[in-house]
């Protein structure tokens, strides 16, 4: 016998509202849902991008770079492909034979996705660049000198503001013997503290002789003299190099081949505004970067488009025979002011040259060029002591930025150039030649280390296998997506639940990731 039931207008009313607004509560539950998801799903999306960076740029320079064409080009449209593509197979799903009955209460589609915004490495002067080096230094080592390098900097700038007014006393010393008719080698005492000075052994009036200075001359017993000045000038006629460097055909012949950041038109990103927060102090620490990453003339670089980057950075040349010799000369420059400047402070060495300044002149019989004399022979003994310095630099050795007492070395640089003698490193307190490329580094422009470096790398990278037309200016720091999403209403309809709707829910999510 069947059983039969039966309900009531009211109770049906009733039970219709109940079940619309549960319908209604679970259709809000799954919008909520949906919501959460699309975020989720935006957020995977652009970190999936971002993890596919640059292996060359992190395998050599410890750099995040997403490239955005490998072709030379600055081009997302297969990126965004590949973007929709994944996104859609996210949200789609893999289901097994066991899970043939599964129903996807979600049901979204990814409509649209593409690249919204994005930052590139040359944006801005490198300043995502510049951060990125910051931050891994901070990593790797601990507390930064900065006030210390900084002091010596600004010691440094000091000493080259000098340069001019060297200059100006070393051409009036060269006036006064080009313009007296007197030879270069005159007759004078023998009394011990003026001796024979050749080119081939320079080795007298040295500035180095704790000995009492001479009285006047006697021509009783005479030997023949070289003028200090003259020999000096023999020797800037060498080059640069072979003054400082034992074996000029040692040093490195590369060159940077092709055009460069500085000569080419970038690319841009779409931010009118740099992401990067940099400060003073992580300007400090890309330097420290650029000179921990990057060889140098004393620790060449293994692979790369040049063997001295650092000395690139700083002179900023095409070859390393270039930027050598350009850090060369600055680096005999500052040597020279500061050891013209000690030996002037110093009574005994300044008496010294006086007193061969005066001998010069009273055989020249124009005893009025004592004084350009005598700053010439100062001069002359200064930049003799730079090359010395600079030698023993390049050595491995170390040498005071402003010398004092004894720091002044026994060697005599020019007999070392031309006969070949090697000089021996001084082991001891003072700067070392990275010391000094890192104080040329705090004189020299962030901007351009920061280009001149982005130029090496590109270079350096385009030599590797598949990497020909690798550029800095396609690759991308900061990136941001824009993805569509649409997903059709699951409970609306039933028991009268949101009748009225008629459209599908559209959702619009952008995501940024940065590597800095």
């Amino acid at each position: 016998m069947g059983c039969r039931g039966s309900i009531t207008v009211f109770a049906s009313l009733a039970l219709t509202v109940i079940m619309s607004l549960i319908f209604t509560l679970l259709e809000s539950a799954r919008l909520y849902g949906l919501q959460t998801h699309t975020e989720t799903e935006s957020r995977l999306l652009i970190e999936s991008v971002m993890a596919q960076y640059h292996i060359g740029l992190y395998e050599q320079y410890h750099l995040y770079f997403r490239e955005a064409n490998a072709q030379g080009e600055l081009s997302f449209a297969s990126l965004e492909k590949d973007l929709k593509a994944l996104g859609q197979e996210n949200l789609e799903g893999k289901v097994s034979a066991a899970q043939s009955s599964y129903s996807n209460l979600y049901g979204l589609k990814l409509t649209d996705c593409f690249v919204a915004g994005y930052e590139l490495a040359t944006d801005f002067c490198g300043a995502a660049y510049r951060q990125q080096a910051a931050d891994y230094m901070k990593h790797m080592i601990g507390v930064l000198a900065v006030e210390e390098w900084k002091e010596k900097a600004e010691q440094t700038e000091e000493l080259l503001q000098q340069e001019d007014d060297i200059r100006e006393k070393w051409d009036q010393a060269n006036q006064a013997q080009d313009h007296s008719q007197a030879q270069s080698s005159v007759s004078v005492q023998s009394s011990g503290q003026i001796q024979r000075v050749a080119l081939e052994r320079v080795t007298a009036p040295s500035p180095h002789s704790d000995a009492s200075v001479p009285d006047e001359p006697d021509a009783s017993e005479a030997d023949t003299v070289d003028n200090p000045i003259t020999e000096v000038r023999k020797l800037m006629d060498k080059g640069i190099l072979s003054q400082v460097v034992d074996d000029v055909s040692s040093i490195s012949g590369k060159s940077l081949k092709g055009e460069s950041l500085s000569e080419r038109e970038l690319f841009r990103g779409s931010y009118v505004e740099s992401t990067a927060d940099t400060n003073m102090m992580d300007d400090a620490w890309f330097r420290e970067y650029l000179l921990r990453e990057f060889g140098c003339f004393v620790e060449p670089e293994q692979q790369g488009a040049l063997a001295y980057p650092q000395e690139y950075f700083i002179a900023g040349r095409s070859s390393d025979l270039e930027n050598l010799t350009a850090v060369v000369e600055r680096l005999l420059v500052v040597r020279e002011v500061a050891n013209y400047l000690w030996m002037r402070q110093d009574a005994q060495k300044s008496a010294l040259a006086h007193s061969t300044a005066l001998v010069i002149s009273t055989l020249l019989l124009q005893p009025e060029l004592v004084d350009a004399i005598t700053q010439g022979i100062l001069i002359a003994w200064a930049y003799m002591e730079s090359v010395s310095d600079v030698r023993t630099l390049l050595e491995g050795g170390r040498v005071p930025l402003l010398k004092q007492g004894n720091d002044i070395q026994e060697s005599h640089a020019a007999a070392a150039v031309d006969s070949g003698e090697e000089t021996s490193a001084s082991e001891g307190s003072g700067l070392s030649y990275q010391d000094y490329l890192r104080i040329f580094m705090y004189l020299t422009g962030k901007e351009k280390l920061t280009m001149r470096s982005l130029n090496f790398m590109e270079k350096s990278i385009r030599l590797l296998e598949g990497e020909e037309q690798f550029a800095m200016d396609c690759v991308v720091a900061v990136m941001e997506i824009s993805c569509r999403y649409q997903a059709e209403p699951l409970f609306f309809g039933w028991f009268g639940s949101g009748e009225g709707w008629k459209g599908n829910y559209l959702f619009v999510r952008n995501q940024k990731a940065a590597y800095q």
